[in-house]
């Protein structure tokens, strides 16, 4: 079918160097389903269950302050209904994270972000598989179970498994070189808090995170991509490419309960993915943000289209939105001129 790719604004406000196609970034949300699809082929190979407990694939001493963690498996972790906090959510991370004491060149380990959830300061509301609340906890509980019953890097499986079949060679698991500048915006009242408080830019309303290392976002969203890698990601993804028909049903299959965002759209989850009503039909994909950048992907199969979009500054979900909405609205008016004329 036709493929659309445009780009809009700039890379960098210093310089107004313009966005490009083959641009890097934080691939944020969409890492996500990378993380379910490389569990759920572990698991058709018989390497772990999904219905395993994270500690008896990862091992205790990791995990083991991780509020009710030998009652989470990796079901609950896909569905996000294990109840762990979502580190990314703390104080204490993101005092440390642009706090004073911040350090762009830091390595981040799984075990240093588990520690903001871990022993009493976020004691979880509710127990695994009791209710659904989105973490990007979870993603890190998935990948160090994935790394300890492998006894490989999160980086290595991600490559074999998903890069190099689906020859995304302008993608890679973490690392800061080539990523564009990412910007985020702090609050006053957040600056005056604590956040960013030794960071000059950040009292100017707009902190430039160019250099940050990913791997405060590990497998929650450490992936840097193209545009162009992850349209064809998810094409693959939803084509049934990756998956076994058993669990290609599961990524997509949604399962109650859902989640209601803080702007009323409510999100319903499969082992993997999400799924939101629109205009044109359901919409199964995955989207999220972070300091720096902000990500969506979603297959609307009424409208038999596909659609990735990111941006290099956070607080940008109602640019998304836009965008995701008035796609829609161009194929559902089936002026399909104005999307691909041109191209």
């Amino acid at each position: 079918g036709a493929v659309w790719i445009g780009q809009a604004g700039v890379s960098s406000v210093e310089d107004g160097t313009p966005l490009k196609r083959d641009d890097k970034f934080l691939a944020f949300g969409v890492a996500q389903p990378f993380m379910a699809v490389t569990v759920m082929q572990m698991a058709d190979e018989g390497l772990l269950s999904l219905d395993d407990t994270v500690p008896i694939l990862a091992g205790l001493d990791l995990v083991y302050k991780v509020p009710n963690v030998q009652k989470i498996t990796l079901r609950h972790a896909l569905l996000h209904t294990s109840g762990v906090f979502d580190y990314v959510e703390t104080f204490g991370f993101q005092q440390a994270f642009l706090g004073s004491e911040y350090n762009p060149d830091r390595i981040w380990t799984p075990a240093e972000t588990l520690s903001f959830i871990s022993g009493r300061g976020y004691r979880p509301s509710f127990g695994p598989g009791e209710r659904l609340e989105f973490s990007n906890s979870n993603a890190t509980l998935l990948g160090v179970a994935v790394e300890a019953v492998s006894g490989r890097t999160l980086g290595e499986e991600f490559q074999d498994r998903i890069f190099d079949p689906l020859g995304m060679t302008s993608t890679r698991f973490g690392g800061a070189d080539g990523l564009i500048p990412g910007y985020v915006s702090l609050p006053a009242n957040v600056v005056e808090y604590g956040i960013g408080s030794k960071l000059s830019e950040a009292r100017d309303g707009l902190f430039n995170l160019f250099g940050v290392d990913p791997s405060w976002a590990w497998a929650a969203g450490g992936i840097v991509s193209t545009i162009t890698d992850l349209a064809g990601f998810s094409e693959a993804l939803f084509a049934g490419e990756l998956l076994s028909p058993d669990h290609q049903q599961a990524l997509i299959d949604v399962q109650p309960p859902s989640w209601t965002r803080a702007d009323g759209v409510v999100m319903e989850f499969s082992m993997g993915l999400m799924r939101r009503q629109t205009d044109g039909g359901p919409a199964i994909g995955h989207e999220g943000a972070g300091a720096g950048f902000e990500s969506m992907m979603y297959r609307l199969p009424d409208l038999g289209i596909t659609m990735v979009a990111v941006t290099n500054s956070s607080g940008q979900k109602a640019t998304l939105e836009l965008v995701f909405q008035g796609v829609i609205d161009l194929v559902r008016s089936g002026d399909r001129a104005a999307l691909f004329g041109g191209f």
